[in-house]
């Protein structure tokens, strides 16, 4: 128990300290000023209505306008918002008040993705009971996979991959204990992640599917009949609550308030999108995390052993297969496909890494494939994503009938904007595609970079600022070398 506490204790402060580090500290898309806006309307107003956002508000019948987004996520935030509020009241000025409110909110999916990834290597370690391959396995999905990147924006899918781990971990302990409490936690984080966003309603699919499975297996009957009693109680609940939430925005149970309706009605052909999430240059999986290429090594030998893997490898195809029939399956501006992010942590328990390297040739290949990987997570942590997408668009670098598919490849535009922001910074001439200019396109993401541009004429609260990232890279290094001497 002791060992398992402090286990827990230094993943969390090593990728909170991690995720803080290449946080932005600012809102930089219209989901996450929606979600923001929710949050802030609850809290001070104890309503829901927001600024009217493009594609990111619909009215309501009381003529206010709404987010198209479930209540789960806001609900969740509260605290954080509540955080800020807390600290602005240092300053009675309100433009650093709102900065101060926002900084906090920002920190939302830190904390979302260090204690999925913490539930994660605990997981990892109740399948295979291997602390050195949880750990390994842990800090490659936090590190050589999109949610480093993920952990700096305000979308919904880091919070989904929470709840879904919470509710695979929760299931896994009730199966070991047979405490009807796991049972129901497992249930409720389901439940609630269909309140987070209504397509989680996928996710039971494959839970369901492989309760079916075990019964087979086993012909408990009584035991799968409360499993599922359990389970459908709780969708059925959330249900109501969305309904319920429904109704009081536009007076109709069943509209979910969708910006653009052809998300959910206009469908086309799925082997597209198919092939798209899994090798399209921008988006696929295997382009933009290549690491997953490491299940190839392994796949076979993982499934044979582990039953669990089984509903892992599920929930994955679910989500695959599910979004690839709509027509939105790029996710717009960001950064490759973010509509698979939450099934992204049960792909990774299907790659066996201890397998892999006790092969001299396939470790060393799999080490040349994971520094790849982390180098495009950096390039894409580094630079704000969203920009060198919305230039594609902007300059008519778009496929035609996809829905912001860029024609130039998104890690090969990471590259163009981390040096055309050294050549912006040095004051040098621009570069060029199809003779448009890249000057001024991109930001960098990491929140000392902010501060160096809005305080640049206040050395002190840039050294001071300076100090503190100097500080956090030097207790994380401490963390990470406690951490593996206390496995080893």
């Amino acid at each position: 128990m002791a060992h398992d506490k402090k286990i827990v204790f230094y993943l969390f402060a090593f990728f909170f300290l991690l995720f803080t580090l290449i946080m932005p500290g600012k809102i930089n898309h219209k989901d996450g000023l929606g979600l923001y806006f929710i949050t802030q309307s609850l809290v001070e107003k104890q309503a829901f209505d927001i600024p009217a956002l493009p594609f990111a508000s619909k009215q309501g019948l009381d003529g206010k306008y709404y987010s198209p987004f479930s209540i789960g996520m806001p609900i969740a935030a509260i605290p954080f918002y509540l955080i800020g509020k807390l600290f602005s009241n240092f300053t009675n000025n309100q433009f650093y008040k709102e900065l101060i409110i926002k900084w906090s909110y920002t920190f939302f999916n830190v904390v979302c993705v260090s204690i999925m990834l913490v539930f994660f290597y605990k997981l990892h370690y109740l399948l295979f009971n291997n602390s050195r391959c949880s750990l390994i396995s842990t800090l490659l999905l936090a590190t050589a996979t999109m949610f480093l990147h993920y952990s700096q924006t305000l979308f919904t899918e880091p919070f989904q991959a929470l709840l879904l781990i919470l509710t695979f971990y929760f299931y896994l302990c009730y199966q070991n204990t047979n405490k009807n409490s796991n049972l129901h936690l497992s249930a409720f984080f389901l439940g609630y992640n269909l309140f987070s966003k209504t397509l989680g309603f996928i996710y039971y699919i494959p839970f369901f599917l492989f309760f079916i499975f075990e019964y087979c297996k086993s012909k408990q009957l009584k035991e799968y009949l409360k499993i599922f009693k359990v389970f459908i109680l709780y969708f059925f609940i959330f249900c109501v609550l969305l309904m319920i939430y429904n109704y009081y925005r536009f007076g109709n149970i069943l509209d979910f308030g969708a910006a653009d309706n052809r998300f959910l009605t206009e469908l086309h052909n799925p082997f597209i999108a198919i092939m798209g999430f899994l090798f399209e240059k921008s988006k696929g999986i295997f382009i933009t995390n290549p690491i997953f290429l490491l299940i190839f090594f392994s796949l076979l030998k993982s499934i044979k052993n582990k039953k669990y893997i089984i509903l892992s490898f599920l929930i994955f195809l679910t989500a695959l297969l599910i979004h690839s029939f709509f027509i939105y399956w790029p996710g717009a501006f960001c950064w490759g496909p973010r509509y698979l992010l939450p099934a992204f942590p049960f792909l990774f328990l299907v790659i066996d890494f201890e397998y892999i390297f006790q092969n001299k040739y396939l470790k060393i290949l799999a080490i040349v494939i994971i520094a790849i990987s982390i180098f495009i997570q950096i390039l894409a942590a580094s630079i704000n994503s969203n920009s060198f997408l919305a230039f594609c668009f902007n300059n008519n670098l778009i496929y035609e009938n996809t829905h912001d598919l860029p024609k130039i490849s998104a890690i090969k535009g990471q590259v163009l904007l981390l040096y055309q922001n050294y050549l912006d910074f040095t004051n040098q001439r621009p570069i060029y595609i199809n003779r448009i200019s890249f000057k001024g396109v991109g930001e960098a993401q990491i929140w000392l970079f902010h501060i160096f541009r809005f305080f640049r004429n206040n050395s002190l609260i840039f050294i001071i600022s300076l100090a503190i990232y100097t500080a956090i890279i030097l207790i994380i290094i401490y963390i990470l070398k406690k951490t593996i001497a206390f496995l080893q």
